[in-house]
């Protein structure tokens, strides 16, 4: 730019312009962004703002030069005697200060919206992938739950048997259920390169559903489409709308002509929205939510002795009520879950969910080679099945394989990033090789992920006290938010105890097995 040419645009006041514009765009996109998805808007709609922003600013510039603001009003540039005009520092300043901020201005956006734009992960961007975010239910009666996430379910289930397809897990999916969250950041934290979403309106005996299909790496909608249907059979719906959607997906995702296959249905409404609720509990993985979770399961099962997920679910909430809060013995556990089990295989004998699950009761039974027999033969028939791979690394683990059950939780995170428990197996593996610092990382980052998972903090406390740093006052106040969090959980009180007596504070150790047994009387602790 020449000097005249700078100089006779800042005569003409035009990069104040400019900048008085973008700041005041600035604050309408960020109102926009706020308000909105209150009214359930499009995202289209923020675009068409954006690109309606972006076309204004060469009209500002264009008036900025033809025109100037006077004390005597607006008048054209040619009517005013420049010369005349005494040379103002202070506007000077502001006019360099106004284009140092545009310069700033630009670098920021265009490092938005060009460099940090979230990353889809280099598995993401090998394979074509997905996740299915659970459909909202737009009835207006929340009995209605069943029916979207059904639809959600469904659809999910379809999609994971396209082959060349890489599906994110229920639990990362469901993670968002009810959360405002902008696609692309959900795109990055599930590695998945597209979105599906939609939306789930009943009324009397017709159904509604629309369904869009959106680019996790720029926002932009692929794909969008609605579905209506006579309500006389719930589930041939969903299974006709998944299949549907499914066939309307194959070009943008694949290219080719796929259908999927169907999965076991019920056609009991009431055993299959106990079974969905019964499934969310259960990866939860509280205490109170794995109980809570057996008791829906044997409600679905009451509504339909033949639904076999509903006995897969059984089993494994037996068994993690052994496993994560020794609520169960090994043996009322194992009797309970072999039971639900076999029925679950009687009814389906090509259940991955229920070899998997066959695997878990053989591994904690201490019977390693049929344990690895249902593993294999669950990932031989759904080889994208996270939970057989987050449950076969820990039979790795077990063996002492740590390179390979780190493969295998990874390609599980890979497809179920948000699982809380395989997070936690992960990061167990890292300490397991000695990458302490990593793993104080990894951990940190599944906290900020799910702040109420109190487990992670446990661990994190373990690195902290009984690493390398040897920091037991910092492991200390980490254990006090688990306890924070899971009050009940006596485990976690018993390493508070331990970093304690660590720390050589006896009397403190004392009265935190006081407190512990004041909640349960005749634990092993009472030797202290």
């Amino acid at each position: 730019m020449s000097k005249s040419l700078l100089k006779e645009l800042l005569q003409r006041k035009v990069f104040r312009g400019i900048g008085i514009y973008v700041l005041v765009a600035w604050i309408i996109m960020q109102a926009a962004e706020i308000v909105l998805p209150a009214f359930n808007l499009p995202e289209w709609t923020l675009r068409f703002i954006i690109i309606g922003l972006v076309l204004g600013l060469p009209v500002v510039a264009v008036f900025a030069w033809l025109f100037d603001v006077t004390p005597e009003g607006i008048k054209r540039d040619s009517e005013i005697d420049r010369s005349a005009q005494s040379t103002d520092s202070a506007g000077r300043i502001v006019d360099f200060a106004i284009i140092g901020v545009l310069l700033i201005a630009v670098v920021y956006f265009g490092w938005h919206y060009f460099v940090g734009k979230p990353v889809i992960t280099e598995a993401a961007a090998r394979e074509p992938s997905i996740a299915v975010l659970p459909f909202v239910n737009m009835s207006g009666d929340k009995e209605n739950d069943y029916f979207s996430d059904g639809v959600s379910e469904e659809l999910l289930n379809a999609l994971a048997r396209v082959d060349g397809l890489k599906v994110a897990g229920r639990t990362s999916s469901f993670f968002f259920k009810g959360k405002d969250q902008d696609l692309r950041i959900i795109g990055e934290q599930l590695g998945v390169a597209t979105v599906l979403e939609g939306s789930v309106r009943k009324a009397n005996d017709r159904v509604r559903v629309t369904a869009q299909l959106v680019n996790a790496v720029d926002g932009f909608h692929l794909w969008s489409d609605t579905f209506d249907y006579e309500l006389n059979d719930v589930f041939q719906v969903q299974d006709e709308i998944a299949q549907a959607v499914v066939r309307a997906l194959k070009g943008k995702l694949l290219g080719e002509d796929v259908l999927a296959t169907t999965s076991v249905k019920t056609t009991s409404s009431q055993c299959y929205a106990s079974y969905l609720q019964g499934r969310d509990q259960l990866h939860r993985r509280r205490k109170e939510t794995i109980v809570r979770s057996e008791a829906l399961f044997k409600e679905a099962i009451e509504a339909d002795p033949n639904y076999a997920p509903a006995w897969v679910g059984l089993a494994e909430s037996y068994m993690l009520q052994h496993i994560n809060h020794d609520l169960l013995s090994f043996e009322e556990a194992e009797g309970k879950a072999e039971e639900a089990i076999q029925r679950a295989l009687a009814l389906d004998d090509n259940s991955s969910e229920a070899y998997a699950a066959l695997g878990l009761i053989r591994m904690q039974a201490e019977r390693q080679e049929e344990a690895e027999a249902a593993f294999s033969r669950s990932l031989a028939l759904n080889p994208n099945y996270p939970e057989a791979l987050h449950w076969y690394a820990l039979l790795d683990k077990n063996r002492g394989q740590i390179d390979r059950a780190y493969e295998k939780l990874s390609r599980s995170l890979e497809l179920d990033p948000l699982h809380p428990v395989a997070r936690a197996n992960l990061g167990a593996i890292f300490i397991a090789r000695g990458e302490h610092d990593k793993a104080r990382r990894f951990f940190e980052r599944s906290i900020s992920l799910e702040p109420d998972y109190a487990p992670n903090y446990v661990v994190l406390a373990g690195i902290e006290s009984f690493g390398p740093m040897c920091r037991p006052a910092q492991s200390l106040a980490i254990i006090d938010q688990a306890i924070a969090i899971s009050p009940e959980t006596v485990e976690f009180r018993q390493y508070k105890v331990a970093v304690l007596l660590e720390m050589d504070d006896v009397e403190a150790a004392r009265k935190e097995v006081a407190e512990l047994l004041a909640t349960s009387p005749g634990h092993p602790l009472s030797t202290l």
